[in-house]
């Protein structure tokens, strides 16, 4: 048998940057937001000479904000038994809306 290697359970680096950030702001993280492209560009010598580099200062980078979202993805519990109730409710009653007849 070949040996079975472990995978991630999602890999955060490779989402969007506004999908990591929507997380970041949907479950509230503690942490800096990352850079957009012109914030990178602020980062680099030429960016020092403008206003808006200070508050570029305190953000992160994609990667950093990836693994930060990882990190409290992995440490989040499962409920098993509501978990497996709401997606067998889920399969049962796909396509099947809500009517209200008269």
């Amino acid at each position: 048998p070949a040996e079975e290697t472990e995978t991630d359970p999602a890999d955060f680096s490779t989402f969007s940057l506004d999908t990591l950030r929507g997380y970041r702001k949907l479950h509230k993280l503690a942490v800096p937001p990352a850079y957009t492209v012109v914030g990178e560009m602020l980062r680099g010598p030429e960016g020092k000479k403008s206003i808006s580099y200070k508050t570029s200062q305190s953000r992160i980078s994609k990667n950093e904000l990836a693994a930060q979202c990882k990190r409290h993805f992995l440490n989040q519990p499962v409920k098993e038994n509501e978990t497996i109730v709401d997606f067998l409710y889920t399969v049962r009653n796909q396509g099947k809306d809500f009517r209200l007849k008269f």
